[in-house]
C-alpha cells in the first residue's frame, strides 16, 4: 500500500510544473476558475489527508492502553521491540509502534530511538535501528542499545523473555513488559 501523502505530493509537483509552464494569460477566460482552485485546491487536499489518515485512538486498545502506562514509567530514551500483533489472553490487539514513537514526545516529552519516518534517518543509524530490532544474541542487543542511546526498552510477548535472559533490569512485568539498559 502506497502511503497517502506520497499520492498527495506527486500530485501537488505535476500541478505546480504543469502550472508554472503555463501563463495566466493562456487560460483565457478560465483565468477566474484558476485563481478559485489555486485558494480550495490546497484547501480540499488538507480536508481530504484528514479524512483518509488513519487517527490513532489509544482509548480502545487494551495493548496500547498498557504501553501508555509503561511510558509514563519512563524518563529517557525509549524503544519498542517485538511485534505489532500482541496477544493478551485470547484475543490478538495491534500496538502501532510509529503511532506511539509519535505520541510519546508530545504527551510525555520523551524521545525514542525508533521514529514515524526511517527514510529521513542516517543510513547508519538506521542499519543500528534495524540490527537492534532483528538482534537475537544479548551481546549485539547491549552494544546496539548502547550506541542508540537506549535506556528503556519495552518488550512484547516472546521479547520479554529474551530481554530477562540478557539481564537487563525489570521493571514492569506481562505480556508487555519494560526493561532498563
Amino acid at each position: 500500500m502506497v502511503h497517502i501523502d506520497a499520492y498527495n505530493i506527486s500530485f501537488l509537483f505535476f500541478s505546480t510544473y504543469l502550472f508554472l509552464n503555463f501563463k495566466i494569460e493562456d487560460f483565457g477566460k478560465l483565468k477566474n476558475l484558476v485563481k478559485i482552485s489555486l485558494l480550495t485546491g490546497p484547501i480540499l487536499m488538507i480536508l481530504f489527508t484528514a479524512y483518509y489518515l488513519p487517527s490513532i485512538d489509544f482509548e480502545k486498545n487494551p495493548a496500547e492502553k498498557r504501553v501508555l502506562y509503561l511510558l509514563e514509567k519512563t524518563d529517557d530514551k525509549f524503544i519498542i521491540l517485538g511485534p505489532e500483533n500482541v496477544k493478551i489472553g485470547e484475543y490478538q490487539y495491534k500496538v502501532t509502534h510509529n503511532g506511539i514513537y509519535s505520541y510519546a514526545p508530545i504527551y510525555h516529552n520523551l524521545s525514542s530511538a525508533g521514529g514515524w519516518f526511517p527514510q529521513a534517518m542516517n543510513i547508519t543509524y538506521f542499519k543500528k535501528l534495524k540490527g537492534l530490532s532483528l538482534s537475537d544474541n544479548c551481546h549485539d542487543l547491549k552494544m546496539y542499545l548502547d550506541e542508540l542511546g537506549v535506556v528503556y526498552i519495552i518488550g512484547v510477548n516472546e521479547k520479554c523473555d529474551f530481554l530477562e535472559r540478557c539481564g537487563l533490569e525489570k521493571v514492569d512485568d506481562s505480556e508487555i513488559c519494560l526493561f532498563k539498559n
